[in-house]
């Protein structure tokens, strides 16, 4: 299957000229975990790749990693001394529904999904086998936040 690519957000219309499918949230009001689940619902591919957008100096070979990790998990994420990294990760589809459960508990945490999934971590050694930790994981908000890993 060829990989695809979409946008999950709050507010479709803000990403609606990338050229790219946007999903509004299937339940709105979730953050980050309602996000993630929108796009399990959403997902053809048995593996879903997810990374937040704030993270433009992701490399290839990581996500990759997450992929292969994830085949025997309900899913892969990064965890170093920052904690997880839930939204740098990959899901297996199967795990939507066990994120809806959690959505409608009202556990909204996506770093709490250890809890109730089986998730493999590529914790920091792997992380810097693709490049500086710091760089690989920055988020990227404003042009201040850009300077600081230039």
């Amino acid at each position: 299957m060829t990989p695809s690519v979409a946008v999950i957000a709050n507010d479709p219309a803000r990403f609606a000229d990338l050229g790219v499918p946007v999903h509004a949230d299937v339940i709105p009001g979730c953050g980050a975990l309602g996000g993630l689940y929108t796009a399990l619902v959403h997902a053809r591919a048995e593996r879903v790749i997810v990374v937040a957008c704030d993270l433009p100096f992701l490399e290839a070979g990581l996500l990759a990693r997450l992929a292969e990790l994830a085949e025997t998990a309900d899913a892969a994420w990064v965890r170093t001394a920052r904690g997880p990294e839930p939204l740098l990760a990959c899901y297996r589809r199967s795990a939507r529904e066990m994120i809806r459960a959690e959505i409608e508990a009202g556990r909204l945490r996506a770093g709490d999904l250890d809890r109730v999934l089986h998730i493999k971590i590529a914790d920091e050694a792997v992380v810097s086998s693709f490049g500086p930790v710091d760089r690989l994981l920055a988020n990227i908000n404003t042009p201040e936040d850009h300077a600081q890993v230039q």
